[in-house]
């Protein structure tokens, strides 16, 4: 038995390991005790750091990574009632309601995550200048991703390929969420077979997410670059990059992480590559 086995699960903020519903894991980077936490206490603290939206109700304050699972899913359907009662064209509701999509996409509920992203594309802007706002760009962004989940790579890499363009031009070209459309064009060309501008892409996004000190999307998309490259017979280098980004996912976001998880899993299947050569 490890040792984040054996330790308390009371909650980081009340303290309390008894009290229904018992705390989570916060699916974030921390371990052992600071890993606990109620949606409830968590919800609390993101309250306390001012009104509407902001980043305690996607991230940790502690390991500054994004919640993961259950408690993504948590915070983002409290801050939803929180802000669900104010107009339409309010800039927070807008954001509260696109952390819900992106936490039911997270979760494989990719019908209500489509519903909620289709119904801000609708009411923002029925003339269809959804490319000229940042934050329904974000919205399109997030339903190519989508597209990308449900396998559907042609409309996912005609959406990401517009919304790369326009992110270019309104946020610049090595602005986090612009890197971050790069990605998931990539993971798009990839689903349509084109393997080596994909990899031509994930690579600058790699090294773009360097600039940003955003550790978290570099180990993210190392995973798709590693099966690219597999793809095209480069198995050595896929390896090493599996192997190397595993390790870090390991150390810096833990073995439970989603991204650890698909590296480890990447890993293993190149590793039964090599065990099974083909002639």
């Amino acid at each position: 038995m490890s040792t984040e086995d054996t330790v308390p699960t009371a909650c980081t903020i009340c303290l309390d390991d008894k009290e229904l519903p018992l705390p989570i894991q916060c699916g974030c980077g921390c371990r052992g005790a600071s890993a606990y936490a109620h949606v409830a206490c968590k919800a609390a603290y993101a309250a306390h750091q001012g009104p509407g939206w902001h980043k305690a109700w996607f991230a940790c304050p502690t390991c500054e990574q994004d919640y993961t699972g259950a408690m993504q899913l948590g915070l983002a359907e409290t801050l939803w009632e929180r802000e669900s009662d104010k107009p339409k064209q309010n800039d927070g509701r807008l954001r509260a309601q696109n952390l819900l999509a992106v936490a039911y996409l997270a979760a494989g509920r990719f019908d209500e995550a489509e519903a909620i992203w289709s119904e801000i594309m609708v009411s923002w802007h029925p003339n269809h200048s959804w490319f000229n706002h940042k934050d329904t760009l974000n919205v399109a962004s997030n339903l190519g991703n989508l597209f990308n989940r449900t396998k559907q790579y042609k409309r996912a890499e005609k959406l990401l390929c517009i919304c790369l363009e326009r992110k270019q031009v309104l946020c610049g070209r090595r602005h986090r969420d612009t890197i971050t459309t790069a990605g998931s064009l990539a993971q798009a060309m990839q689903g349509n077979g084109k393997y080596t501008r994909a990899v031509r892409l994930l690579y600058w996004v790699i090294e773009a997410t360097k600039d940003t000190d955003d550790e978290a999307s570099e180990l993210y998309f190392s995973c798709p670059l590693a099966e690219n490259l597999d793809m095209l017979g480069w198995h050595d280098e896929a390896e090493q990059v599996a192997n190397d980004a595993s390790d870090r996912a390991n150390r810096m976001l833990g073995r439970d992480h989603p991204t650890s998880i698909d590296l480890q899993r990447m890993c293993d299947t190149l590793d039964q590559e090599d065990f099974f050569p083909t002639y």
